[in-house]
């Protein structure tokens, strides 16, 4: 009955490694060769709570080898976008099923399988500590759905709020964060080229291209806020013609000319240290929400968790800036990663870029929010014209109704220069244009 399981996990959890080298710098690195394969048979879902006719129960019915008797729906919490259904079998074993019926799940799914399954093999390099769901099997459904079956975990209610698990979680992530590092860690990256990942992914629902390139700033402009403020600028334009708002009154050529430049100084912080430390594999959606800490018998330490991961190869600072901004963890958290990866200068800098690509993309799902509460930012386009306005230094684009080219100035170092030989991104008819970088 188990030992299709047992045999299924070491699988997944093989080495399945080989040399290459890594990143330019000459090292041993990790390939890592998925090996669980999507299942194409597709189906309807079938009745809540029944295992007839319903493909999640067969399958978990063939990875245990035993029958269903039990699904209880066990979502934690309401506004999720997959339902979460707990699968007993005779003998009493569980699984956790993620089901999704709405068209392009099935991508999503398949992402946090691949994701979950690189944390887990990078976690098994060093003694950090923390535990990874097994991911046993992916599936479609009918109309592009899909499914998740995952071994189940009996997890400890606000588990990071315990002062033990977000100590041990800081400590295993910096572990984690460094072995990837240390060992050349990488996930099928094209030689000398190592920020990025090997397939595009999800952030939350919000889809994450990523390819590869040899230069973070390229990266996280040209893949990350790019994208995200092409995206969002109809929640800027349409703020610039409303009252109250923190963009009343700017033209479109002041707020083309502002978001250009948000860009620009973003590639330039980041261009600053891209050479400093080799970059790690990050869990890259790391809040309290994707965190946990496991259930034990006896009255012992609780062990962390790691959950829902959006993971790509890049700098091991981010997973911190992202976990600082929403549901935040407790000070242990940072003490104790701090002592295995101390703070870098210039880290508040850099994570005013990181957490505006997080704010952005709940700006895309979410729709702009509620305003401000007194000084403070409640909704996400307050919180990321704020973050630009920090990343810039500079006061919001906006009463500026007649003029006819932008009052926003250049960043110093660029203020010298013709825009034509400087700025890569200006569009002289208005709107943005990528920077000229190469990816493969």
């Amino acid at each position: 009955g188990g030992l299709a399981v047992v045999v299924l996990g070491l699988l997944v959890h093989g080495s399945g490694a080989f040399a290459v080298q890594g990143c330019g710098k000459g090292q041993p690195g990790l390939l890592r060769s998925p090996v669980l394969q999507t299942s194409r048979r597709c189906g309807s879902l079938g009745a809540a709570g029944s295992p007839e006719g319903s493909p999640v129960a067969r399958r978990v019915q063939d990875l245990s080898g035993e029958r269903v008797v039990q699904i209880a729906d066990v979502t934690p919490g309401p506004g999720l976008r997959n339902t979460h259904l707990l699968h007993v079998t005779e003998s009493g074993k569980r699984f956790l099923a993620k089901v999704n019926t709405e068209p392009g799940a099935l991508a999503n799914l398949e992402a946090e399988r691949d994701g979950l399954e690189a944390l887990s093999e990078a976690a098994s390099l060093c003694a950090s500590g923390l535990v990874v769901p097994k991911p046993l099997s992916v599936g479609c459904l009918s109309g592009d759905g899909g499914f998740l079956i995952l071994e189940h975990m009996d997890l400890v209610p606000f588990g990071p709020s315990i002062p033990s698990v977000a100590g041990g979680l800081g400590r295993g992530l910096a572990m984690l964060h460094k072995a990837s590092q240390d060992s050349g860690f990488s996930a099928a990256a094209p030689l000398g080229e190592c920020y990025g990942y090997h397939m595009d992914n999800f952030l939350g629902g919000g889809d994450q291209g990523n390819g590869w390139s040899s230069s973070l700033a390229d990266f996280f402009v040209e893949r990350r806020l790019k994208p995200l403020l092409d995206a969002t600028s109809h929640e800027f334009s349409r703020s610039a013609e409303s009252n109250g708002t923190p963009l009343q009154g700017a033209t479109a050529i002041d707020l083309d000319s502002y978001l250009d430049n948000v860009l620009q100084q973003a590639w330039k912080v980041l261009k600053k240290v891209e050479d400093r430390e080799a970059p790690a594999l990050m869990h890259g959606d790391l809040w309290a929400g994707n965190a946990g800490a496991l259930r034990t018998a006896a009255r012992g330490p609780r062990t962390p968790v790691l959950l829902d991961p959006a993971v790509w190869m890049g700098p091991p600072e981010f997973d911190l800036a992202l976990s600082s901004l929403y549901g935040r963890f407790r000070d242990e958290f940072h003490e104790e990663y701090h002592a295995i990866l101390p703070k870098t200068p210039g880290f508040q800098e850099r994570q005013e870029v990181y957490r505006l690509y997080h704010i952005l993309n709940h700006l895309r799902l979410h729709g702009p929010g509620f305003g401000y509460q007194g000084d403070k930012p409640r909704g996400y386009l307050e919180q990321a014209v704020e973050s630009m306005s920090r990343i810039l230094g500079q006061p919001l684009p906006q009463r500026h109704p007649t003029s006819a080219q932008s009052s926003i100035e250049q960043p110093p170092e660029f203020s010298q220069h013709p825009p034509s030989s400087i700025d890569p991104w200006r569009n002289t008819s208005g709107g943005r244009k990528p920077p000229p970088f190469n990816f493969t």
